[in-house]
C-alpha cells in the first residue's frame, strides 16, 4: 500500500510538471543557466589542476633563480659547485629557457644538458611521437618539439624551423624528433634543445643560466623544503623555489580565477531562488481547486506538500541535468571560448590544444545538490501554505 501510494504521489507531480509548464519552464531554464556555469568553471579548473600535479613530474624538486635587487636574472654557473656540496642533493643541472614568438604564437624554448637531464622519468610519460630524441654534443642547431608546435607549424621529423632571435636575426633548428607528455598545458608549446643553442638563441653568456635545476636524492632523509632553505641560506643572491611552492603557486591561481565565477553563479542563484519563491506563491484558482479536491478525496495536508515537494525536486534534478550536460558540450566540444582564455590568462598566443578537463563524482554531487536543495528551501513555504488551504474553502460555490 505504501508503495502504490508513493507511486500516485509521483504521478500527480509529474502531471502537475506538465499542466503548470510555463512555471517549470522557466525555473528549469534560470537554474540549468546556474548549474552551467558551475560546472562549466568546475570541470576545467579540475582538468587544470590534474595537468598542473602532471606537469610537475617535468619540473625538478627545487629551482635556483638569480637575484639581483628584487629582480630575477640569470644565475652564475659557478653557483651549481655551491649546491652540489649540499647533503641529500643528487643532481644539479643548468637550463637556459625563455619565449619566443613565431606565427602569432608564442612557445618555450628550454636548454638543457642532455646528458644529465632525468626527461625519462616514468610519471612524466615522456613519449617520442616520431624521430628521436637530442643527443650529446649535436653538431647542428637539433630540437625535439611538443605536439602543439608540431601542428601549428606543419613541422615534421626532418623539417627546419626558421625562428627569429633575441637579435631579430633568422635562427635555423632542425626537428629531429616530436615528443608528447602526459601533461597538455605546460609542455603543449615546448621546444627541447642542447643548452648551448638556446644559450646562442637567447644570447645568453656561457657562464650563466637561466635558472639551476635541482633533484634530491630519493633516499635522503631531508625534506625538499629543508634543502631549499640550505640553498638559501648558503648560496648568496638566489632565489629558491620547491616543487610543492610552485604547484600551490598554480593551483592558487587557477582556483582564484575560478572564483571570479563563484561570484556571478551566486548571485544568479538567488536572483533564480527569488523567482522560483515568487512563482510557487502565485497559487492560481485551479491548482487550489485541485487541491482541495484531493484533500476533499482523503488526501492529508503532508500528501498534497509531498506532490509539491516532489514537482521542485523533479524539476531541479532536470534543470541540473540540463546544466551538466550544456556545460560538458561547451568544455568538451566547443573548447570553452572566453572562459578557457581566463582560466589560462594567456589570450590567444597559445597553440590551440584540447582542454584538460576533469568532470567528478565530488562535482556532480555538489552540481545536483545546488541545483535541488536551495530550490527545495525556496518553495516549502508556499508549497506548506497550499497545502494547509481547506477544501471548503475553495469548492465552495463550485
Amino acid at each position: 500500500m505504501g508503495i502504490k501510494k508513493q507511486l500516485n504521489l509521483c504521478r500527480h507531480a509529474f502531471r502537475n510538471i506538465q499542466v503548470y509548464s510555463g512555471r517549470t519552464i522557466s525555473i528549469i531554464i534560470s537554474v540549468s543557466i546556474i548549474i552551467g556555469i558551475l560546472t562549466a568553471v568546475d570541470f576545467l579548473r579540475e582538468g587544470i589542476n590534474q595537468d598542473v600535479n602532471a606537469s610537475l613530474a617535468f619540473a625538478p624538486d627545487i629551482l635556483v633563480q638569480g637575484y639581483d635587487a628584487g629582480r630575477v636574472v640569470p644565475v652564475d654557473n659557478a653557483k651549481i659547485q655551491e649546491i652540489e656540496a649540499i647533503e641529500g642533493i643528487q643532481l644539479v643541472t643548468p637550463r637556459a629557457w625563455g619565449y619566443l614568438s613565431a606565427g602569432n604564437k608564442l612557445y618555450t624554448m628550454m636548454g638543457i644538458e642532455v646528458d644529465s637531464y632525468p626527461i625519462d622519468k616514468a610519471e612524466l610519460e615522456f613519449e617520442i611521437r616520431s624521430g628521436r630524441f637530442l643527443e650529446e654534443n649535436e653538431t647542428y642547431p637539433a630540437c625535439v618539439i611538443g605536439s602543439g608546435v608540431a601542428e601549428v607549424s606543419f613541422a615534421q621529423v626532418g623539417s627546419v624551423l626558421l625562428l627569429t632571435d633575441i637579435n631579430s636575426h633568422e635562427y635555423e633548428m632542425e626537428v629531429v624528433g616530436i615528443f608528447s607528455v602526459a601533461s597538455k598545458i605546460y609542455t603543449h608549446d615546448l621546444i627541447l634543445t642542447d643548452i648551448q643553442y638556446s644559450r646562442e638563441f637567447f644570447n645568453m653568456n656561457v657562464n650563466r643560466s637561466t635558472d639551476i635545476a635541482v633533484w634530491i636524492n630519493p633516499s635522503s632523509t631531508v625534506s625538499s623544503s629543508e634543502i631549499a632553505s640550505t640553498i638559501s641560506d648558503t648560496v648568496d643572491n638566489v632565489k629558491v623555489i620547491d616543487k610543492d611552492t610552485l604547484g600551490n603557486l598554480i593551483q592558487h591561481t587557477t582556483n582564484e580565477r575560478a572564483g571570479y565565477f563563484t561570484i556571478i553563479w551566486t548571485v544568479l542563484l538567488i536572483g533564480s531562488l527569488l523567482f522560483a519563491f515568487t512563482l510557487s506563491s502565485a497559487v492560481s484558482n485551479e491548482a487550489r481547486k485541485e487541491i482541495g479536491l484531493l484533500k476533499t478525496l482523503g488526501f492529508s495536508t503532508f500528501d498534497v506538500l509531498e506532490i509539491r515537494l516532489l514537482e521542485f525536486t523533479i524539476t531541479g534534478f532536470i534543470a541540473s541535468t540540463i546544466g551538466i550536460f550544456c556545460a560538458i558540450i561547451y568544455d568538451f566540444y566547443l573548447g570553452a571560448p572566453i572562459l578557457a582564455d581566463f582560466m589560462l590568462g594567456w589570450s590567444m598566443l597559445f597553440p590551440p590544444f584540447i582542454l584538460p578537463l576533469r568532470i567528478t563524482f565530488d562535482g556532480l554531487l555538489i552540481a545536483y545538490g545546488i541545483g535541488i536543495i536551495p530550490l527545495l528551501i525556496s518553495t516549502v513555504v508556499p508549497a506548506w501554505k497550499s497545502a494547509i488551504t481547506e477544501p471548503d474553502e475553495v469548492l465552495r460555490g463550485l
